[in-house]
């Protein structure tokens, strides 16, 4: 008797480990993000002082961003025409009660002249309008970025002419807004 209910029991387990397992329903906010984005640099000397821009871009989840504008809004030597832009967003997350946030890479490579580069790196949050299982939009999106010990690469860089950071480059924080009602003005 006792091993026929070792047996049973037996069976019964092996029934219920092949049954599988129903996933529980999603709660992933996937967030789309788009519109101009005003961005504004402190600190650095010299040129490095010059350079605050607008871009429009956008990305959907994780991934590389699709930027279609940059505008310089100051004259810098730095950054005179031609420059492409790239960009990243990473661990990106939207919590249930729609906050977003992640972690913005953006970087400029100047065309005249040529060899400057600025990288800029930072957190950017907002309010997502999706819920989960659903595909939102963000509105009132903000990119921080200030160097700290936790995160050492956040802020800017410039690297390149001996006006435009050298090869040791500089380095400041900055702010980017998406659109102008976010942090306005910051410029």
């Amino acid at each position: 008797m006792k091993k026929l209910a070792t047996l049973c029991l037996v069976a019964i387990e092996i029934a219920v480990a092949g049954c599988g397992v129903i996933p529980p329903p999603t709660t992933q906010v996937n967030t789309n993000v788009s519109g101009n984005w005003e961005a504004q640099l402190s600190g650095g000397t010299g040129e490095g002082t010059l350079i605050n821009f607008v871009t429009t871009f956008q990305f959907a989840n994780l991934g590389a961003l699709d930027i279609t504008y940059l505008n310089f809004i100051n004259d810098n030597a730095c950054f005179q025409g031609g420059q492409t832009a790239t960009g990243t967003v990473t661990n990106a997350q939207t919590l249930a009660n729609g906050q977003f946030s992640g972690t913005l890479t953006y970087k400029i490579v100047s065309g005249t002249p040529a060899g400057n580069t600025l990288t800029l790196q930072g957190t950017i949050t907002g309010t997502s309008s999706g819920t989960p299982g659903t595909i939102g939009t963000l509105t009132d999106g903000a990119v921080t970025g200030s160097p700290s010990a936790a995160n050492p690469k956040f802020g800017w860089k410039l690297t390149g002419s001996s006006d435009c950071g050298g090869s040791k480059g500089m380095t400041g924080t900055f702010t980017m807004c998406q659109g102008s009602a976010t942090c306005s003005p910051i410029l």
